[in-house]
């Protein structure tokens, strides 16, 4: 958590400048008339041909800092969230070791069945010494894609469609047509980003899916930023398999 933290403190000294760079900008921009800056169309001249030449010279260096900012952020993020995927898989695989865990349930929502939008949830904790791991599943209700493939062919009168989705296997009576699993790792005693920052790992389970019946795959504990790292795949098969056995563990029977 430390490293993270070290890191994340860097994002956030990054877009504090970037910040600053953007008032300068505005500062800059709000020195001219709105008059000058638009065209005899009313079009804004976007390459901000009305700055001085001093002016124009320093936003160039402005928009040069901001690509810089950029490219040093996403790698930020690409390492912080590598380090959370590879220090939630350790933990995890760690706590499937131990006979001594004991999960306690501290939700169980059950939907409206009338509101579509309303998921299955439950969510599970356990302490270990001063830290805390904990796991939510969330289990979602909507058209599988057998169904809405029969529906859009009969509206479409795609008929060779419709003969052929007659020889696709019988639906299951299932109760979620995809299900969502987190597990995180970290601190007992949580700093205000600690949500966002804690090691972890994503499992999406999808059912009567178009290129398998049942689709599970692990996915990186995505938070802030926009920036992703490659993940090997044999990490991501171990991180599937891992968040599998913890599922089964808790009872959870979608997985």
């Amino acid at each position: 958590m430390e490293e993270i933290y070290e890191l994340e403190d860097r994002r956030r000294l990054l877009m504090q400048h970037s910040s600053e760079l953007f008032e300068e900008e505005m500062d800059i921009e709000f020195k001219y008339p709105s008059t000058d800056k638009y065209d005899e169309n009313r079009k804004y001249l976007s390459n901000r041909s009305f700055l001085s030449p001093e002016d124009m010279e320093r936003f160039k260096e402005i928009e040069e800092g901001n690509r810089s900012i950029k490219a040093e952020n996403d790698e930020i993020e690409k390492e912080m969230l590598s380090r959370r995927f590879e220090g939630g898989l350790k933990h995890l695989q760690e706590l499937l070791k131990r006979d001594d865990i004991i999960w306690r349930q501290l939700e169980h929502h059950v939907p409206d069945s009338n509101d579509t939008y309303d998921l299955y949830r439950k969510k599970w904790a356990t302490r270990i010494g001063n830290d805390l791991a904990e796991v939510e599943f969330m289990g979602e209700r909507k058209m599988s894609f057998f169904q809405g493939m029969q529906e859009i062919a009969k509206i479409t009168g795609d008929v060779e469609s419709v003969e052929a989705l007659k020889k696709w296997p019988k639906e299951r009576e299932i109760p979620f047509q995809e299900v969502h699993v987190s597990f995180c790792y970290g601190p007992k005693k949580k700093k205000r980003w600690d949500e966002y920052l804690r090691p972890g790992l994503w499992l999406t389970k999808r059912f009567d899916f178009y290129e398998e019946r049942d689709y599970a795959e692990a996915h990186l504990p995505l938070s802030l930023g926009t920036a992703f790292p490659r993940v090997d795949t044999e990490k991501l098969e171990k991180a599937r398999e891992a968040m599998i056995q913890l599922g089964k563990k808790l009872g959870i029977e979608s997985l």
